[in-house]
């Protein structure tokens, strides 16, 4: 499924269908739910920015970000059990800051009352929308367009008696969120996306920012957009997860991670799922998927060794786009 607003929106989707069980209806219940949800928004940030920013030099696309994730209490199903299960006394929070951001060398944390964007009252602004949805879109395009017009953003937070003057990094032009009640991890042309009950999230941090690579690689090669415009065949499809695979090493290295991790991920991810991240027909068998892996590491090695640099963008080969 491809959601039409980016990573606003698909936040916008997952809170407003943010449900939980009898057993779950208490207060804390209810808060431990959105704060599981947090963390793991933390984890898939952290783990995005490190591969967006370690690619940066080499994207074609970028973007200026500050690696900071917002809400929007009227977001959510039930907003007034959300506001008192995490203690936000107006609309609009930090949802999470990737480790390593600026908005995390600026101190942000999960739950801060943010009420101005820029100087732009966000009560104010979103008054007129008409759907709840635009809300949080409107916010974070607030933000994304002031650090595309002088590359920093001003926050006033509820809780700091001066406003936050955050500076913005360059980044590779991809967002990454989290879909609570999905078990896949997709892109679109812009997004990754990782689903909240991806399997992935139970390996370490290096093995699932392998598969979050995976996906990455297909923003950053446009695979959806030669898709479209050369139609979805199943062998069209194969071309690009096979070209995804061999990125893969190439994005963990530049982003600090062990380029062994696609190995690691795939071994383990292959044998229990049937031999690819979507579906089988669309996808070479896993232990096709190990070797065509094991082959582009030798490729790596070799280059890293001779220029001293994973530059993807130059000695990566597209054999067959």
């Amino acid at each position: 499924m491809r959601l039409p607003f980016g990573w606003a929106g698909a936040l916008v989707a997952a809170l407003s269908t943010l449900t939980f069980s009898p057993l779950v209806q208490a207060q804390s219940g209810y808060a431990v739910s959105l704060k599981n949800l947090q963390a793991l928004d933390t984890r898939i940030q952290t783990i995005g920015w490190r591969l967006a920013k370690g690619n940066v030099q080499f994207c074609a696309e970028t973007r200026t970000s500050i690696g900071l994730l917002m809400q929007d209490i009227r977001g959510y199903n039930r907003p007034d059990e959300a506001r008192r299960a995490l203690s936000v006394p107006v609309d609009f929070a930090v949802q999470a800051v990737a480790k390593g951001s600026p908005s995390a060398l600026a101190g942000l944390t999960a739950n801060q009352p943010i009420i101005a964007i820029n100087g732009q009252d966000l009560t104010e602004m979103a008054r007129n929308a008409k759907a709840t949805y635009l809300r949080l879109i409107w916010a974070q395009q607030r933000v994304q367009s002031a650090l595309d017009e002088n590359g920093i953003v001003t926050l006033t937070l509820s809780d700091r008696a001066e406003p936050l003057i955050i500076s913005g990094q360059e980044i590779c032009a991809a967002s990454f969120v989290v879909r609570p009640r999905d078990n896949s991890a997709i892109a679109d042309a812009r997004v990754v996306h990782i689903g909240g009950k991806f399997p992935g999230l139970s390996y370490p941090d290096d093995e699932l920012a392998a598969a979050v690579a995976h996906e990455l690689a297909h923003v950053l090669l446009r695979h959806p957009q030669w898709l479209s415009e050369n139609g979805r065949k199943r062998r069209d499809v194969r071309i690009t997860e096979r070209e995804a695979d061999r990125l893969m090493p190439w994005i963990l290295v530049n982003a600090g991670y062990d380029p062994n991790a696609a190995l690691r991920f795939m071994r383990k991810w292959g044998p229990k799922h049937n031999g690819g991240l979507f579906r089988n027909r669309t996808h070479d068998g896993w232990d096709e998927r190990v070797d065509f892996i094991a082959k582009e590491l030798e490729v790596l090695e070799k280059t890293v060794a001779s220029t001293g640099v994973a530059d993807w963008s130059q000695r990566f080969v597209r054999r067959e786009i």
